[in-house]
């Protein structure tokens, strides 16, 4: 197991990567809290998880959620908070959302 993957409990694993991703494994099947960058997907054959069924994420921040589309690819279904489906169904609406301020002297 890389040291990226810890078990912490007898179904339950955390991978480091942009953020904490939580795996939650039954046999073949995994669901996931969050996906990171999506390396996740890269270490999922060693538990010997084959199929991602769900991706839940907890917010819209590109650290937590970034990894979507491996996760689609791979065909699993992406759950997100309903106030936020907005900005996962059109991520440009994130930015558009931001006030930015010019901070050049």
């Amino acid at each position: 197991m890389t040291s990226s993957l810890v078990q912490l409990s007898d179904h339950l694993y955390r991978f480091t990567d942009t953020c904490q991703v939580y795996v939650l494994v039954e046999g073949e099947h995994a669901l996931l809290i969050d996906s990171g960058s999506g390396g996740v997907f890269d270490a999922l054959q060693e538990l010997g998880v084959k199929q991602v069924e769900w991706v839940l994420h907890t917010h819209h921040h590109r650290d937590q959620c970034a990894g979507t589309p491996r996760a689609r690819d791979a065909g699993a279904r992406v759950a997100v908070p309903e106030y936020e489906r907005h900005l996962f169904e059109q991520a440009e609406l994130f930015w558009e959302t931001r006030r930015v301020f010019d901070n050049y002297n």
